[in-house]
């Protein structure tokens, strides 16, 4: 004979009071040994006894578990981070805006290429003979909310959107140059080389003292070396960008155009 038990995660049965079957009157719808019964049994209410009063059942399918606390904990953790982040970005927007006056957050200067750093980028754009052409040089400078002469997080975090910024705008010049027939390529600041070009295993790092030759000031503090600005002092981020362009050419007068608008409206 196949008996039909009762069994907890059976969705028709009622939960039993484990307390009342233990300690009160013995419950008539378990028979058998080990407080056993018939399913069909249990769809039945136990009748209260007298004076019993009723008891609140605990239901550990839909109540809330030590898990689903601790998930509303986490949610209430996470929701508050991204408050505060949203504030630090408000923050950040606020200073920016407090800082950045129209015509004081970038500055961008075209200078011929001296005579004896020619041959000293001939290395660095080996593909390119630079000695023997007209060469160029694009400073790209940015005005910085933090001092890069140290390291912090936020630090490293604007210098991070400075970078992502230089590289798309340089893209783009370059792009525009090369569909007039020049030449153009720029310096990427994670590596030091050529973006556009081939690999060399020479470098123009932002601390490179060649710097100095397009009026920027290189400092040795010992530990490091550290660019500053005729302006801003070592707010600043700068990047290169190189061209055989002719100073005069149109392509160029319109992108120093542009930038220079750019800048005045607040870049």
């Amino acid at each position: 004979m196949i008996f039909d038990f009762a069994l907890l995660l059976e969705p028709t049965i009622h939960h039993l009071d484990v307390k009342h079957i233990l300690f009160g009157p013995t419950d008539s719808r378990l028979p058998l040994p080990g407080n056993i019964g018939f399913s069909f049994r249990l769809q039945q209410q136990l009748p209260l006894q007298k004076n019993q009063k009723s008891t609140k059942h605990c239901d550990v399918l839909t109540g809330e578990t030590n898990y689903d606390r601790q998930v509303a904990i986490l949610d209430q953790e996470l929701r508050r981070d991204f408050e505060d982040t949203e504030s630090l970005e408000e923050l950040y927007e606020e200073e920016l805006k407090a800082r950045s006056k129209p015509g004081e957050m970038l500055e961008v200067k075209l200078q011929e290429c001296p005579e004896l750093l020619k041959k000293d980028f001939a290395t660095l754009f080996p593909a390119v003979n630079v000695a023997k052409s007209n060469l160029s040089v694009l400073t790209f400078t940015q005005k910085t909310i933090h001092d890069m002469s140290s390291w912090s997080e936020d630090t490293e975090e604007e210098r991070e959107k400075l970078t992502e910024y230089f590289v798309e705008t340089a893209k783009e010049i370059c792009r525009r140059i090369r569909s007039q027939g020049h030449w153009a390529d720029f310096v990427d600041p994670t590596s030091g080389r050529p973006y556009l070009g081939d690999y060399t295993p020479a470098t123009f790092f932002e601390t490179d003292c060649r710097y100095r030759q397009f009026g920027f000031t290189i400092e040795d503090l010992g530990c490091c070396k550290v660019l500053r600005h005729h302006k801003w002092g070592t707010h600043c981020f700068v990047g290169s960008i190189f061209t055989n362009a002719p100073l005069e050419s149109d392509v160029v007068a319109e992108i120093l155009a542009e930038m220079d608008l750019l800048n005045h409206n607040g870049a």
